[in-house]
Formats: C-alpha cells, structure tokens, sequence
C-alpha cells in the first residue's frame, strides 16, 4: 500500500494566546486535486506555510513523500521544498523589469542549470500554459490571467509533483478566474498534485475535494477528517 504524498499528524502552531492550528491532521495522495477554504483569521495562510516547508509546526509530524519534515535539519528541508513544491501566490510577485520569458528561467538559474536545457524548459512551461506568445512581455503588459499563468509556469519549470496555491484567483476577475482555474485543472488532470487555499466557497465546491478549516481542525463534509 502506498503512503500518501502529504500526510500531516495531529499539528498544533500558535501564536501567543491563539491556538491557530489544533490536532490537525491531514493525508493527500498523488496526483489530488485539494481545495481547502475557511473563514478570514481561519489559519489557512499558517497550514499552507506548514505545508510549503516554510515554518515548522509545534507540535506533530509532517511526511512529505515519506520524509519527516519535523525531524529534518533546516538545510535539508529546503533541498526537500526545492524538489517537491511549487508556489503560486494571489499577488503574483513576477519581477516588474523582467519579461515573461525571464521570470520563469529565474528558479532554473538559482538551480545553476546550464543555457541550453534552461531554454528548453522555459520554452515547454511557456507552452504548456499557453503563453508561447507571451516571453518577452513584462508583467505590466499582460492581462491579470495572463500574469497568473506566467506565476504557475514559473512554479511548474523546476517539474515538482506538488503545486500550491495561496488565493491564485483573488486579485481576478470572472473572466481571468475561470482562465486560470482551468489552467489549474488541466494541470490535475495531467497528474500533478494541487493544493489550493481559497476563500471562494463556489470554487472549493467545484474541487474534486473540498476541505473547510474550523476551529483549527479540518472538516470534511460536515465531520472532521480522521
């Protein structure tokens, strides 16, 4: 039996008085599309910094594809973050001077990746996200859609199984939300994992799975995720 891609247990965080995350406990499997919503204050940005190996929980375990996160030394967790995830942000943070083209060979060069295949890769995200067209446009010259897909080709040229989304549609409107979520299930159905946080109800109902975070556990349906 295989183990589950993400599997998180009995995670506590707090901040001063405030129990944000408590006893939660959380298991994804590869190739998941997971939308997870809740109220503001909820603790969605803390799960999602937990999740992106980007603070450590207080209390619990985190495996990442079989490796204990909590257990791990801060150099080897980002060699793991570096290898398993991709980030999609609401706000974008594509570099204003750089072109498109340029913003997503940006993770290849800190990778030390050589000309040639970084060319390579940049051309096959630009292409798989519909944006071959696009590479020497500055963010200031594409449509918030546009400049959406730019961030997720951005996330995806590095090839991680996992993708996550913080709020990747709320500084859209209708028509670029629907562009990107359908950029985001084309991905799923390609078989990468998406973890998507949102604030949109209708679009977590839409998800293949939804999760709701209360009182800083998981919920499921109504009833709490065992």
């Amino acid at each position: 039996m295989s183990m589950p891609l993400i599997d998180m247990r009995d995670i506590r965080k707090q901040y001063g008085r405030c129990q944000v995350l408590q006893d939660l406990s959380l298991q994804v499997e590869k190739g998941e599309f997971l939308a997870i919503t809740g109220a503001s204050g909820a603790g969605k940005s803390t799960l999602l910094h937990i999740l992106g190996c980007l603070e450590p929980p207080e209390h619990g375990d985190y495996y990442l594809m079989g490796h204990n996160v909590s257990s791990m030394k801060r150099g080897e967790v980002a060699r793991l973050r570096m290898a398993m995830l991709g980030f999609v942000f609401q706000s974008f943070h594509l570099i204003s001077d750089m072109t498109a083209w340029e913003n997503v060979e940006l993770p290849l060069i800190y990778r030390g990746m050589r000309p040639g295949p970084r060319r390579t890769r940049v051309a096959e995200a630009l292409e798989r996200l519909g944006l071959a067209e696009k590479g020497e446009n500055f963010p200031g010259q594409l449509s918030g859609g546009q400049a959406q897909r730019v961030a997720i080709a951005r996330a995806l040229v590095t090839r991680p199984p996992i993708l996550l989304a913080d709020e990747p549609t709320g500084n859209l409107d209708g028509a670029a939300t629907a562009e990107v979520m359908r950029t985001l299930y084309g991905l799923y159905e390609e078989g990468v994992t998406v973890l998507m946080i949102t604030h949109d109800n209708r679009l977590a109902q839409r998800s293949p799975r939804w999760l709701r975070l209360m009182e800083g556990k998981l919920v499921e349906g109504g009833d709490p995720v065992c």
